[in-house]
């Protein structure tokens, strides 16, 4: 709210007037929307809320994990609010903010993360994924998918694919070894395997036939298999190598999967909408539960394993929680 000088007569909305500006330092937020780690063994995370009339995010980099469950942070950045966020190397962080903007921010020796770059888009940015070892960023908005250099002084993507999908593009993700590799799921109930190296168009892996695909991911320890969430609650695993069919499939909750994380292992951890969060073990292709929670108050937004243990946040209970995952439902 502007001061309000009282020997000034003012017109009669004055006082609604609002300077939409960010918090100097951020705010601890109750909304938790996504979390990521470098090979350091730092992390991020990204929080919003209502400041006055208008959404306000930050990005909080802790140093390590106790720092993080702790919410200790050393570093910031306060701006919108944002969908997603990951580092990109050890040093940068790309985030995708709710204005359609992609990001680019600079870990160095101050309280602040910096902008060094950023790249706009004409909607809204679903989700991010990174390749290890690559300076390039994949971005998927409405019905494309974009892949930026985030060292280029040009303002467009090194690779643009419009309308592939013909519905929103809700889930992109990388084959983390092999740079140019990439899945995506939309709307349009399909999942799509990517190779920018060669010209030729994606390969529909799978089709559902009744629920949008709502999260994919890869698996890192066998490049050949994904795991997909639907709008239904279903999760299914798909073998690249039998296209058009799926492996195994589990019905999780009735409400949408929106977060899928394999570990070095064999185990998927998932959950969505919701506040519970299941652990598959998906060892001879099938989808064995042997551990549940539901310690979160709201929606599970974020799903990462870190040595061995899950780290989880979400909507309202303002904390990130660590899984210490044994081999019972729990």
């Amino acid at each position: 709210m502007k001061n309000i000088n009282s020997n000034i007569v003012y017109p009669p909305n004055k006082q609604m007037e609002v300077n939409f500006e960010f918090s100097k330092t951020p705010n601890i937020n109750d909304y938790f929307l996504f979390l990521d780690f470098n090979s350091i063994g730092s992390w991020i995370t990204g929080s919003a809320d209502l400041s006055g009339t208008f959404w306000e995010g930050n990005i909080l980099y802790f140093q390590n994990e106790d720092n993080l469950i702790d919410l200790s942070y050393s570093k910031y950045y306060v701006h919108t609010t944002s969908t997603d966020a990951k580092f990109v190397n050890d040093d940068t962080v790309a985030v995708a903010e709710d204005t359609g903007l992609l990001n680019i921010l600079a870990v160095d020796d101050s309280a602040t993360l910096k902008q060094i770059n950023h790249f706009r888009h004409s909607q809204r940015i679903s989700e991010l994924g990174v390749w290890k070892n690559s300076s390039n960023v994949v971005t998927a908005f409405g019905r494309n998918i974009a892949v930026w250099d985030i060292n280029s002084n040009e303002k467009r993507p090194s690779c643009l694919f419009e309308n592939i999908h013909t519905a929103s593009v809700n889930s992109v993700d990388t084959v983390k070894s092999a740079p140019g590799i990439l899945v995506s799921g939309s709307s349009d109930r399909k999942l799509c395997l990517w190779d920018l190296r060669a010209d030729n168009p994606p390969t529909v892996l799978y089709s559902n036939e009744f629920s949008s695909l709502t999260k994919v991911v890869s698996n890192p320890k066998d490049s050949n298999y994904y795991a997909v969430g639907t709008q239904g609650g279903d999760i299914y695993i798909v073998d690249k190598r039998e296209p058009g069919d799926f492996v195994c499939s589990y019905h999780c909750f009735n409400k949408p999967v929106k977060c899928l994380a394999f570990d070095e292992s064999h185990k998927l951890a998932v959950s969505g909408e919701i506040n519970k969060i299941i652990i598959f073990d998906t060892e001879n292709n099938v989808l064995k539960d042997f551990y549940t929670n539901e310690k979160h108050e709201n929606h599970v937004k974020a799903l990462r394993w870190y040595h061995n243990y899950l780290y989880s946040c979400g909507f309202g209970n303002r904390q990130v929680l660590k899984h210490n995952i044994k081999d019972r439902v729990s």
